[in-house]
This record gives C-alpha cells, sequence and structure tokens, in this order.
C-alpha cells in the first residue's frame, strides 16, 4: 500500500460518517423547511460535498428517510436470526423488535429513528413510498421465518408469510399509534409494540354485538 493510500477500514469509517451526516443534515433541513421544500443540493451544501458525492450514497432526498428505515430493517432480521433456536417465531420477533428499541446494540440512536418515523407520518408522498417497500421487507422475513422453521420458503405453507404479515402489521400500528399520541417516550412506543404483538399472538377476532 503506499503512503497515500487509506487502510480500508478507515475508509469505510469516513463513508458511514458521510453517509451519517447527510442524514442528520437532510432531516434538519425537512424539519426547519419543508421536505418538498428542501433541495438535494441544499443537503450536499450543509455538510459540505458536492451534488456528485451525495449521489454516491443516496439516490435521492426520499431515499435518505427510506435507507434509514432500510437498515433498520436489516438489523431486525440479523436480531431474529441471532435468536435461540428453542423460542417460536412470533417469540423470538417480539425479542428481536423490542430489543431493537432498548438496547445500544439495537438502533443506536432512537431519537433519530424517532424523527425519521414523524417525518415519513407527516408526509404523504414518504408515507406511500415506505408503504410500498414493507411489502418487500415482509417477503424477506417470511423467508427468514420459514428457514428457521425448517421450511421452504418456496412452500405453499402460508404460516411464515402470515406471521411475518402480522408482525409487521403490528409494528406499523403501534409506531402509528406512538406518533400521534402524546407520550414520545421509549417506553411509551414499547408498551404499544408489546400490546400488539400480543393481540396478535392471542388471535384477532371482535364479538358482534349485543341486541
Amino acid at each position: 500500500m503506499s503512503s497515500n493510500e487509506e487502510p480500508q477500514g478507515l475508509r469505510e469509517l469516513k463513508k458511514s460518517h458521510t453517509r451519517q451526516a447527510l442524514t442528520d443534515a437532510a432531516l434538519t433541513l425537512f424539519e426547519k423547511q419543508g421536505y418538498e421544500e428542501t433541495t438535494v443540493e441544499q443537503i450536499a451544501a450543509s455538510v459540505p460535498v458536492s451534488r456528485r458525492t451525495f449521489h454516491r450514497y443516496f439516490g435521492s432526498k426520499e431515499e435518505v428517510v427510506l435507507a434509514h428505515e432500510d437498515r433498520v430493517f436489516d438489523e431486525l432480521l440479523d436480531a431474529f436470526e441471532s435468536r435461540p433456536a428453542g423460542e417460536s417465531a412470533l417469540t423470538a420477533l417480539r425479542h428481536a423488535l423490542v430489543g431493537l428499541l432498548t438496547t445500544d446494540e439495537g438502533i443506536g440512536d432512537f431519537g433519530r429513528t424517532q424523527r425519521v418515523q414523524m417525518l415519513i407520518f407527516s408526509n404523504p408522498s414518504l408515507l406511500a413510498a415506505n408503504t410500498y417497500r414493507y411489502h418487500r421487507r415482509e417477503q424477506e422475513l417470511a423467508r427468514c421465518v420459514a428457514l428457521r422453521a425448517g421450511l421452504d420458503p418456496g412452500s405453499r405453507d402460508l404460516r411464515p408469510r402470515l406471521i411475518a404479515a402480522q408482525s409487521m402489521s403490528a409494528l406499523r400500528v403501534a409506531l402509528t399509534e406512538w406518533i400521534t399520541g402524546t407520550d414520545l417516550a421509549v417506553s411509551e412506543c414499547v408498551n404499544l409494540l408489546n400490546e400488539a404483538l400480543d393481540l396478535t399472538a392471542t388471535g384477532l377476532d371482535l364479538p358482534a354485538p349485543t341486541s
């Protein structure tokens, strides 16, 4: 390695810092002046880097927000796959989901995740784009659930897909309830998530009203 070449570890660290700086700058601008009013040029200039450098990390300003959600989902899959083999799929998913909110090894900066969720919920185009990605995430989670249970992911067994869909729906409902409520503490988010997961685990139905 020549004297002017950086070790790979240092290069990766710098790339990670630049990506995070762009994310934080974008969130600040979105909150200050609005998502639609903020341009890629403004985000890049506030770091500061060039527009070309911005596009090395993100394809668009939408991608800045949704890439964070994709990263959290990837961490969820890692946490799920790391759970003890003796746990059922729903139990392993519960521990993985709650762990993302309550441990330093999870999403880390919960404040940033909170800001992203509030931004997505308040912007129709971001909400629609993130909801569309939920389908892909559910498919990947269903594959992981099937493999964990020793099933063929391509089989017609509906259980892995239903478990994945119900768990992702529970997460989405809990986050929506949390963001639109008055208590934005981490503990409240965890309580809502546990409540939603309890309901999905016991089966959902509502009795007919009595006459």
